[in-house]
């Protein structure tokens, strides 16, 4: 349920381990994984082609939406994630890519970066953390990927 996805956001982003560190280190993928955990879809963020079964970084992830999830426009994310749907953002970047989990919330934002007014919110885990607007937690558009129901 939406209620779900909100009450697992909100206890990975009040751990402290989440939290930046001083070189610039950020832990999206792993919150990522921590938040589906604790949704009952723990094996959905597993790379299972590493011996210690370890979560897929940002651009892995991303990847794995793209062959293996439906893809969303803002308004169908914002829709679903009221009906309780889990429904990822990913952008593959250079280097590193960046993951969130896209917050069940009645508000939507504006950008004028994007020109749009239908800005979903995520529970971002990156150089700030927090509930927050799409386009506030990503510097370019992100893609939107149905997880779960299937």
């Amino acid at each position: 349920t939406a209620d779900e996805v909100q009450r697992a956001c909100a206890e990975v982003l009040a751990q402290e381990k989440y939290e930046p560190l001083a070189d610039g280190t950020t832990f999206c993928n792993l919150a990522v994984h921590e938040i589906l955990t604790r949704l009952r879809l723990p094996a959905f963020c597993i790379d299972p082609n590493t011996p210690e079964k370890r979560p897929y970084l940002a651009n892995d992830l991303a990847e794995k939406l793209e062959t293996s999830c439906r893809e969303l426009n803002f308004e169908e994310a914002h829709r679903l994630a009221l009906d309780g749907a889990v429904i990822l953002a990913a952008l593959k970047m250079l280097g590193h890519g960046h993951v969130a989990v896209v917050y069940p919330t009645k508000f939507m934002a504006a950008s004028g970066k994007w020109g749009r007014t239908d800005i979903p919110f995520v529970a971002n885990v990156g150089k700030e953390n927090g509930v927050m607007p799409l386009n506030w937690a990503f510097g370019a558009r992100p893609r939107l990927w149905l997880v779960a129901p299937f």
